[in-house]
């Protein structure tokens, strides 16, 4: 088996003139991971698996040019040891333009989680023209079923497990935010449990469009419940999941100075584009060492400029990759919001049978109702079932008209904008 290196952390290009603005934005976003000697492991041993290589080269030949051109480097010590045929090394400055990635970890063979994967890569494949990355944490297996013949879009990578960067590393799926830290100027994360469907691409323009150098942070897409508690207010129909954090409650224009007015609860699967590379890293950081974080001139500035400070979260608030994506957005007083594209694979059913009848609403940000957007699935762990939405699309098609709200598709934005009013609806269309 074939390796080539992937180097990410390049101290000295953080202001060379001779790279482009999107290297220059990565280094000085992971450069405080990399100074650290325990935390530089999470970004070290990052190995593009060349079985994937003509996929690799297709996507990065738009933004460089070097098509399959690696350098060839000896590999020594502990990379040695571990995958002792690893001999090229990708050039750092190639970039993918857009991508799709997702992460795993787990058996290679059965009817679980890899197959959600397979599913995922399979429905990237039938719908997409962008690459799907799938980076593989921790271990060298991979699924006979991810065969690069059958998925000429899809590109293996594989890196250390999170635990390599020691002193109390967290939970398997930060490694979420290490995923999105790759060379690639406009990416969505997808869940093993998604499925991609037609008009998905849709998701790149409005990324590009929406993170900017002015707006430099992910944008996640309209939560299935609000998780918002308040005194004698019912505000959805989720109350066991509600949380209180410091600060509240606060009426929507108000808040305090640690905690600015925010947005609704945003389910985590974020788009991003190299803009918010420095927020993402950041985010890491907050979970892994707060002392080194609360400190960074970056995050001081972000968060003062909201009116807060950065505060320790409680433990109980930061123990996933949602929680603290939200709260973080809370803190820098961030509100741009996608409408829900991430839907229910039984609503994406009732969509392909053209009787859409659920509608989400909320009592404090969406009174009418969420504006839906049938791009893609989530939860889509019944394997067999997900299969046979593939199969459908496939043979029947879906509806062009992929914009929904209150009984009414819409094909365009602007077309929905024309005969809906957004002012009630704090949500991005796609």
């Amino acid at each position: 088996m074939h390796w080539a290196t992937i180097p990410l952390c390049q101290a000295d290009m953080t202001t060379a003139s001779d790279r482009p603005e999107e290297e220059a934005v990565l280094q000085r976003a992971i450069a405080p991971l990399c100074s650290d000697v325990d935390y530089k492991n999470g970004f070290k041993d990052v190995r593009l698996d060349c079985r994937f290589a003509a996929a690799y080269s297709k996507a990065i030949s738009n933004t460089a040019g070097h098509g399959d051109d690696y350098r060839v480097v000896e590999a020594t010590g502990t990379t040695a040891a571990r995958h002792p045929v690893v001999h090229k090394e990708a050039d750092y400055t190639t970039w993918i333009e857009r991508a799709w990635v997702t992460y795993f970890k787990g058996s290679p063979t059965g009817m679980n989680h890899v197959m959600m994967v397979s599913n995922l890569i399979r429905s990237a494949q039938m719908f997409s023209k962008y690459p799907l990355i799938c980076v593989v944490y921790g271990q060298v297996e991979i699924s006979i079923d991810w065969d690069p013949k059958l998925f000429p879009n899809l590109i293996v990578i594989h890196a250390g497990d999170i635990k390599e960067m020691g002193r109390g590393a967290p939970s398997f799926n930060f490694n979420k935010f290490r995923s999105l830290m790759l060379r690639i100027k406009v990416g969505v994360q997808l869940d093993a449990d998604m499925l991609l469907g037609p008009n998905c691409d849709k998701l790149f323009d409005a990324t590009e469009r929406e993170i900017t150098a002015e707006y430099p942070y992910p944008i996640m897409p309209v939560h299935w419940m609000a998780r918002y508690r308040e005194p004698n207010r019912k505000i959805d129909g989720y109350d066991g999941y509600a949380i209180s954090y410091p600060g509240d409650p606060k009426p929507i224009g108000q808040g305090d100075k640690d905690f600015p007015p925010r947005i609704r609860w945003a389910h985590c699967h974020p788009t991003w584009t190299y803009h918010a590379l420095p927020f993402i890293a950041d985010a890491l950081l907050a979970k892994i060492d707060y002392d080194m974080w609360s400190k960074l001139p970056r995050v001081v500035a972000g968060i003062t400029a909201a009116g807060g400070r950065p505060v320790k979260t409680p433990g109980n608030y930061m123990r996933e990759d949602e929680d603290l994506l939200n709260i973080l957005l809370w803190r820098y007083g961030k509100h741009k919001l996608w409408c829900k594209w991430d839907l229910e694979k039984g609503l994406y059913n009732n969509f392909l049978n053209g009787r859409v009848h659920d509608e989400m609403k909320d009592a404090k940000w969406f009174h009418s109702g969420v504006p839906l957007v049938f791009v893609a699935m989530h939860n889509t762990k019944e394997v067999v079932d997900s299969d046979a939405v593939l199969h459908r699309i496939m043979t029947e098609g879906a509806n062009p008209n992929y914009l929904y709200f209150d009984k009414k598709f819409y094909p365009t934005p602007e077309a929905f904008k024309a005969q809906v009013s957004m002012d009630d609806k704090p949500c991005i269309l796609i």
